[in-house]
């Protein structure tokens, strides 16, 4: 999985459009202050992958952004995501859990 943390000021929505699907990624757009803009961007681009990407606001732990893909890598839903942003964890074999939750907060 593909995690990032931003320093998000606003959500942006999920897209549902399945993986690799072949419309571009459009241009930022210009109207948006340049983070906000970058971000959405982004977002647009790597709900087109098909790697499961999630995108957390580093001040509050909050998720930004989860790739359609999640649900197929991980086998759990988006909103168990949107809902709770470490159950990602849930799915790591429960005798690799510590470990792999303490590596991912290390960073």
């Amino acid at each position: 999985m593909i995690s990032i943390e931003v320093n998000a000021d606003e959500q942006m929505g999920r897209r549902s459009e399945p993986c690799g699907a072949s419309r571009p990624a459009p241009a930022p757009n210009p109207a948006q202050d340049s983070a906000g803009r970058l971000l959405a961007w982004f977002g647009q681009l790597a709900a087109q992958v098909c790697e499961a990407v999630r995108i957390a606001d580093i001040r509050t732990g909050a998720m930004v952004f989860v790739s359609p893909a999640y649900e197929r890598v991980w086998g759990r839903s988006c909103a168990s995501l949107w809902q709770n942003p470490k159950a990602w964890i849930e799915a790591i074999h429960p005798q690799d859990r510590f470990q792999v939750g303490a590596a991912y907060e290390r960073g």
